[in-house]
């Protein structure tokens, strides 16, 4: 069977590489292709496009690279019809990969979607789509169930990949528990770190009692200043590293909010990007709050800095308060450990089908 692979985003790739593994142990004859990153092709994915090619953050960035865009939407939709993909598994990355299912549908082609649009922050109307041209609809929040059932989208629900991994990682890292660091996540776009690190190295520079780790990604490398605070280091491509040896963190908005959680670490949740990409933002979302822990409790378990209140004083200020708490989250009903076996299952049921 031939299956195609659209994933955009770093933390994605690494949920994908799982699904192929699985989808190989159950079909020897299994070609898995598309767009999608390293850990992908560590499972003898075949990448037509890498993540560095892909990942553009923010309205302007969409349009300044709108030609690249369009060029990568032909190059997968010739290759699902010149490799007959038998199945398409869309994964996040929701402004390009609904557009995409819009064409699978035009083209009787089968999709399963995992990691669905987060429709219940803005853009209700994508909801269409899902219910017009995909076959399944596999969501990772439990409180996705009740809410698309309500908009009369059937989905299916197995647990959340982050608690997977993050079980998976405890139950073979008992030892490494050393929490003397404080973690600063700035994010996995060159736009994200734009905004976001400089702060989180001022924040360093000013608290020299306390030692600082950057979980760092390698595809971004040549981003990173080439001098950092003597009280900070970089570790690349290894955030379960840097979270069990952390006592605290300040994370960029994210999944990595969630992992953070699962590993019960307390931590501040920051954003900031441009003015205009703001202001647009902010008109369209329909949601409390931006970090995960507080949308899945519908509280706040962690504190938000966005925007203007993203500033050395308001994160020295809720550092002094919340550095010497523990964080109170509940993750019950989001690890699964056969998550990947149900996935792999449905995935390669449909393109027999």
């Amino acid at each position: 069977m031939n299956y195609c692979f659209v994933v955009g985003e770093v933390s994605a790739d690494a949920y994908a590489a799982e699904i192929i593994k699985y989808i190989q142990e159950q079909d020897s004859n299994a070609y898995c292709f598309g767009f999608g990153g390293d850990k992908m092709q560590n499972e003898g994915f075949i990448a037509l496009r890498n993540l560095n090619q892909l990942s553009f953050m923010g309205f302007g960035a969409v349009f300044k690279h709108w030609k690249t865009i369009k060029q990568n939407f032909k190059i997968i939709q010739q290759a699902i019809l010149q490799q007959k993909a038998d199945v398409v598994i869309l994964i996040d990355y929701a402004g390009f990969n609904l557009r995409l299912a819009k064409w699978c549908k035009k083209n009787n082609i089968k999709i399963v979607y995992f990691i669905l649009p987060k429709v219940w922050s803005w853009n209700e109307k994508r909801i269409k789509i899902l219910q017009q041209c995909v076959a399944i609809n596999i969501g990772i929040f439990p409180f996705e169930v009740d809410y698309f059932q309500s908009k009369h989208l059937a989905i299916q629900y197995y647990g959340n990949p982050s608690a997977y991994f993050i079980a998976q990682y405890k139950a073979q890292n008992t030892n490494q528990n050393q929490q003397k660091y404080i973690a600063l996540f700035p994010g996995s776009r060159k736009q994200e770190l734009h905004y976001i690190l400089p702060t989180m190295l001022d924040f360093a520079t000013q608290n020299q009692q306390y030692q600082f780790i950057i979980a760092g990604i390698s595809s971004l490398k040549d981003i990173y200043p080439t001098t950092l605070p003597n009280n900070v280091s970089i570790i690349f491509d290894e955030n379960y590293t840097v979270m069990q040896q952390s006592k605290f963190a300040i994370a960029c908005s994210g999944t990595v909010s969630l992992e953070l959680a699962l590993f019960g670490i307390h931590h501040i949740v920051v954003y900031k990007t441009g003015f205009w990409h703001y202001q647009i933002g902010k008109r369209l979302a329909k949601v409390k709050y931006i970090s995960l822990p507080n949308l899945i409790e519908d509280n706040v378990v962690v504190t938000e800095l966005i925007q203007h209140d993203y500033n050395l004083k308001r994160l020295q200020e809720e550092f002094n308060i919340h550095s010497n708490q523990s964080i109170l989250f509940n993750s019950n009903g989001m690890y699964n450990e056969k998550l990947y076996t149900h996935i792999s299952q449905k995935i390669i049921g449909l393109a027999k089908k």
